[in-house]
C-alpha cells in the first residue's frame, strides 16, 4: 500500500498523484518489505526478487540507465536474481544484502558511499567490496551504513555532519569500521542522521542534530554514537526528515525531533523521546481542569490544565447534530504549560440546527 505524495512516480501507483489515504499497488499479493527513498521506492518479493520505482535520474531506481527524464510510475523488477533479503533507500541511491551475505548498491556514487573510483553513478546493482557477512543496511544523504552478521558497524560516503559516526568529518570513500564493538542489531539512516539499535535494547544516534533529531536532548552534532537516554527496551528505530521514531519491547511508539507537519503527534518539538502512542490506544492525559464558556452568538472559550502540565498540546474540537458522527474541526494547541492558557477563542460557524458538542483530548 502507498500514501503520500505521489510525485516522480513514487509511489509506484502509475500517476503522479498525491494519495490521502492508502491505495493499493499493482494486484501484487506477496510483498515482503519496503524501502522509501527521497523520490524512489525499492522492495523484496517473498519469492527473492527485486523491484524498484520511482525517479531514477542518477539511477536510483537500478534499471540500468539513468537522466533527468527517467521515472518509472510502477514497479519494475531489477535482473532475474531471486536472493534478495533486504533493501534500504536514500535521498538517490539505494543499498541491498543478498541471502549470501553480500551487499549491492546502485544510484549515485559522489561520495564514495557504493565504494571507490570510479565516483560515477551505478545504474544496476553493483557488488559493494567482497565480503559475503553482511546483516542488514541503511541509506542516508550520500552516505551508507552496513552491520555484518559479527555485529559490528560500517560506514562509507559522506561525513559532513559525522553521521558516519567515526569521530571525524571526512569523507569515506569505502566502508570503513565504526568502533570495536560488535553488538550493533539495527542501524537506520537520514538526511545526515543515524540512528540504532544495539542487541542490549539500548538506542543510539549520531550525525546532524539542529533540530533534535538525535534525542540526546541537545542540538549539537555527534561525531560518534551516543546513547539515546538509559532504557534497555528499544526494539527498531526509524529516521525522519528532522525526526526520530522508534518502538520498544512493549509496543509503545516513541517520537523526537522537530515536526513541521505533524510528525510527532504532539508536540511541537521535543529534544528526547516523548511517548506518542500506547499498545491500547493514545496516550491518556488526566484533566484536572477543564472550562467551556460561550463568548459569543457562536463562539465558545475554552481553557484546560493537564495533572503535570504534561502532553499538554491541544485538544481536537468535535461536534455532531447527532452525538453520534464527530467529524473534528480543529486541532487547538495550548497556549500555556504552568498555567492553565488563556481561553482559546473557536472561529465563528455558520447557523446550525441544535446539536451536542464534545471535546476529546487530542493526545
Amino acid at each position: 500500500m502507498g500514501l503520500g505524495r505521489g510525485s516522480a512516480g513514487r509511489l509506484g501507483d502509475g500517476t503522479n498523484t498525491q494519495r490521502t489515504a492508502p491505495v493499493q499497488i499493482g494486484t501484487g499479493t506477496n510483498w515482503r518489505s519496503v524501502a522509501a527513498g527521497w523520490l524512489h521506492s525499492v522492495a523484496v518479493r517473498t519469492d527473492g526478487t527485486l523491484w524498484a520505482w520511482g525517479a531514477n535520474y542518477v539511477g536510483q531506481v537500478g534499471a540500468g540507465f539513468g537522466g533527468s527524464n527517467s521515472t518509472f510510475y510502477a514497479p519494475v523488477q531489477l535482473g532475474t536474481a531471486t536472493t534478495w533479503q533486504s533493501v534500504s533507500a536514500g535521498r538517490d541511491h539505494s543499498l541491498a544484502v543478498r541471502t549470501d551475505g553480500t551487499l549491492w548498491g546502485w544510484g549515485n556514487n559522489n561520495y564514495g558511499q557504493l565504494g571507490p573510483a570510479p565516483f560515477s553513478p551505478r545504474y544496476v546493482p553493483t557488488q559493494v567490496g567482497t565480503a559475503t557477512t553482511w546483516q542488514s543496511s541503511g541509506v542516508g544523504l550520500s552516505y551508507s551504513l552496513a552491520v555484518r552478521t559479527d555485529g559490528t558497524l560500517w560506514a562509507g560516503g559522506n561525513n559532513d555532519y559525522g553521521m558516519l559516526g567515526d569521530g571525524t568529518t571526512t569523507v569515506r570513500t569505502a566502508l570503513v569500521q565504526i568502533g570495536t564493538d560488535a553488538t550493533w542489531q539495527r542501524i537506520e539512516a537520514n538526511y545526515g542522521q543515524s540512528l540504532a539499535v544495539r542487541t542490549d535494547g539500548t538506542l543510539w544516534a549520531w550525525g546532524l542534530n539542529t533540530q533534535a533529531q538525535l534525542g540526546d536532548g541537545t542540538l549539537t552534532n555527534r561525531l560518534a554514537p551516543v546513547q539515546i537516554g538509559t532504557g534497555t527496551t528499544w526494539q527498531s528505530a526509524s529516521a525522519g526528515d528532522g525526526h526520530g521514531l522508534a518502538v520498544r519491547t512493549d509496543g509503545t511508539l516513541w517520537a523526537w525531533g522537530s515536526q513541521g507537519s505533524g510528525q510527532l503527534g504532539i508536540p511541537w518539538q521535543s529534544a528526547v523521546p516523548l511517548l506518542i502512542f500506547t499498545a491500547s490506544g493514545p496516550l491518556p492525559v488526566e484533566l484536572v481542569s477543564f472550562t467551556a464558556r460561550r463568548t459569543g452568538p457562536r463562539t465558545v472559550a475554552l481553557a484546560w490544565r493537564t495533572a503535570s502540565e504534561q502532553n499538554n498540546a491541544g485538544f481536537t474540537i468535535e461536534h455532531s447534530p447527532t452525538g453520534a458522527s464527530l467529524p473534528p474541526w480543529a486541532p487547538w494547541p495550548a497556549t500555556a504549560r504552568a498555567a492553565p492558557p488563556a481561553p482559546t477563542l473557536l472561529p465563528p460557524s455558520p447557523p446550525r440546527t441544535p446539536r451536542t458538542t464534545a471535546w476529546r483530548n487530542a493526545t
